[in-house]
């Protein structure tokens, strides 16, 4: 749920410019670059430190708590305008509830 409760806050914080181009040199609205900078925390060019993180950390990898939160977001879907069979996206019938459109 934290991806959830940092969309509120960044919504709430932004309030109507959400969609307002924030970044000119990669024209971003402050929905894309919330959206981006998840997905960077998990970005490391380094494959031995991913395989060190993979067998000592019990959670998922960092491709799949990216794209594992990400894909599932309806609000990432529209801002990036996905389309179903994209690779970062899942497909309704085996999206998990708890990324609900009712968080945005």
């Amino acid at each position: 749920y934290g991806v959830q409760i940092a969309y509120r806050a960044k919504k709430k914080a932004i309030g109507d410019d959400l969609d307002k181009i924030v970044n000119a040199d990669h024209q971003m609205t402050h929905r894309q670059l919330f959206y981006n900078s998840l997905a960077i925390q998990f970005c490391s060019p380094n494959r031995n430190a991913q395989w060190l993180y993979a067998v000592k950390d019990v959670h998922s990898g960092f491709m799949y708590r990216a794209s594992g939160v990400l894909g599932q977001l309806a609000d990432f879907k529209r801002t990036f305008a996905c389309y179903e069979d994209d690779l970062m996206t899942f497909p309704e019938t085996s999206m998990c509830p708890v990324f609900s459109e009712s968080f945005a």
